[in-house]
């Protein structure tokens, strides 16, 4: 009995590991896209649409709050008012904070054309049937750019032995030696 128990719970866990491995294996793009492409393309364009759809959301938001600062900032100036410096809610903090919004917008409106981007693409990968290949050396993308390798500066120590923008002679040795230089 004792046996026959034993053996069952290793036809389980083997069953389980083997259940694991499948799940995994249909995550990579290499073998979904080519054991199950249109589900593989559903989820790859749903995850380009939420994403778009949150960033969208993110840029709105910000934007908003961006509007709310400087109507409480024309509301100060109109009525004159000085709040102590000590105050939660300043002239000077309400400044700084509409320039931070309008910082953050320009940057979430950036992050929204690159999601409608990496969304075309993931449609374009679709309308293709584009299958990743099983090779070392993938082939790119429809729709995607590839750039050379940048060449790397060789590192010169630096026979100057007072400090730097880094600060100090330790920061400049430090930086060398990290970068395969002598210190």
């Amino acid at each position: 009995m004792a046996n026959n128990l034993t053996r069952l719970v290793k036809i389980g866990l083997l069953a389980a590991l083997a259940l694991t491995f499948w799940k995994g294996l249909m995550k990579t793009p290499e073998v979904a896209s080519r054991l199950d492409p249109e589900r593989f393309y559903r989820n790859m364009i749903g995850d380009g649409e939420n994403s778009l759809i949150m960033k969208e959301r993110h840029f709105d938001f910000n934007h908003m709050t961006g509007i709310a600062l400087e109507i409480r900032l024309n509301e100060l100036r109109q009525r004159g008012d000085t709040p102590p410096a000590d105050a939660l809610t300043t002239k000077d903090r309400l400044e700084r904070a509409i320039g931070k919004a309008e910082a953050k917008d320009m940057r979430n409106a950036d992050y929204i054309e690159l999601a409608r981007e990496a969304l075309e693409r993931a449609k374009l990968m679709a309308a293709q049937g584009w299958r990743m290949p099983l090779s070392v050396c993938a082939q790119a993308a429809p729709g995607a750019t590839v750039s050379p390798a940048l060449p790397v500066a060789p590192v010169t120590p630096s026979t100057n032995d007072s400090t730097d923008s880094k600060g100090s002679k330790a920061a400049q040795d430090t930086t060398a030696t990290s970068q395969g230089g002598k210190p």
